[in-house]
C-alpha cells in the first residue's frame, strides 16, 4: 500500500494542531476510548489559514472507510491524518490494515497514540490521489 506525500504546509499545521486544547482533548478522548480520530487540515488558499476539523472513528480501518465516503477527497489545500490509540493500532495489526506512522502527539510516548499517514488507495477511485 502506497501512501500519500505530505504537503509542505502540512506537517507544521499538523504540530500546531496538536497543541491546541481543543486537539488535544480530542486526543486524549480517543486515548481514553481505545478509538482512532481523524485530523482533517484545511488551508486556506488566500490567507494560508489552517481549519481543523476531527471526526472520531471506531478504528483505523472505519477511519479509511470514513474517508473514502468524504466529499473533500485530499488535495493541494486538503490535509488528513489519523491519531490512533495503542488499542486501535494492535486491532489494525489482527486486521491485517496496513498504516503508516508520521509522529507522536506531544506528551504521549508511543504505547498510548500515533500520528498515522492516510494511504494513497482510500480516496483513489475518486480521482483525489496524489502521483
Amino acid at each position: 500500500m502506497y501512501f500519500r506525500r505530505l504537503q509542505p504546509w502540512a506537517r507544521d499545521a499538523l504540530v500546531r494542531a496538536l497543541q491546541t486544547p481543543e486537539v488535544l482533548s480530542g486526543v486524549a478522548r480517543c486515548i481514553a476510548e481505545e478509538r482512532a480520530l481523524i485530523v482533517q487540515l484545511v488551508r486556506r488558499a488566500t490567507t494560508g489559514r489552517v481549519v481543523v476539523v476531527q471526526y472520531p472513528v471506531a478504528s483505523i480501518e472505519a477511519a479509511y472507510d470514513r474517508l473514502k465516503a468524504d466529499d473533500m477527497g485530499q488535495s493541494e489545500f486538503v490535509a488528513y491524518f489519523i491519531v490512533a490509540s495503542a488499542p486501535a493500532l494492535l486491532q489494525a495489526e489482527i486486521d491485517g490494515t496496513p498504516y503508516m506512522r508520521t509522529m507522536r502527539p506531544a506528551g504521549q510516548d508511543g504505547r498510548q497514540a500515533e500520528v498515522l499517514r492516510v494511504p494513497y488507495a482510500v480516496q483513489f477511485e475518486r480521482g483525489q490521489a496524489d502521483v
